[in-house]
């Protein structure tokens, strides 16, 4: 029984490593000089909320269909769901979510390759009027869950979705 079982697992590993070996990989770069729409209250905000949203997408590398697809996404602005709104005398603000005209909205150009042949290029505008509908995902602790969903349904929807349809 007991080399079965060691069997079994060293068989899961290898599947699992060669699941690993054939995921793509996605590329996020981003000009951190730029004048962002509202990424954040101060410059280390901008970057800290640039970098999560650039880390998120990353982690969608090795649900790219095709063994050595490549997306490579430039954030071109982004805009965090909500308003930011003075607290007390300290200066310090608050982002305030109302569903009104503060939606999350992320501008991003991107290039889809994979065997280093194009497939797809573009630039979007990405938003979500109805982001206080959508049913809470599973981090709501996560100051960033409406933008990085905007992300992972655009990801799903235009790359996975239109690289599986014949």
């Amino acid at each position: 029984m007991n080399r079965i079982a060691r069997q079994a697992g060293i068989g899961l590993l290898s599947a699992a490593a060669l699941v690993a070996a054939q995921a793509g990989t996605v590329e996020v770069s981003y000009d951190p000089a730029t004048a962002w729409a509202d990424a954040g209250d101060t410059p280390g905000e901008r970057t800290a909320a640039v970098e999560s949203l650039a880390a998120a997408l990353r982690a969608l590398g090795p649900r790219l269909p095709g063994q050595d697809a490549v997306l490579r996404v430039q954030l071109l602005d982004v805009f965090l769901a909500g308003t930011l709104l003075p607290v007390g005398p300290t200066g310090k603000s608050m982002r305030v979510v109302r569903g009104g005209a503060d939606w999350p909205r992320v501008r991003l150009s991107y290039t889809l390759s994979e065997g280093g042949r194009e497939l797809r290029r573009g630039e979007e505008q990405l938003s979500d009027m109805a982001y206080l509908r959508n049913p809470n995902p599973a981090e709501p602790a996560d100051p960033l869950l409406r933008e990085k969903r905007l992300l992972t349904d655009w990801f799903e929807q235009r790359i996975v979705g239109a690289k599986a349809a014949p």
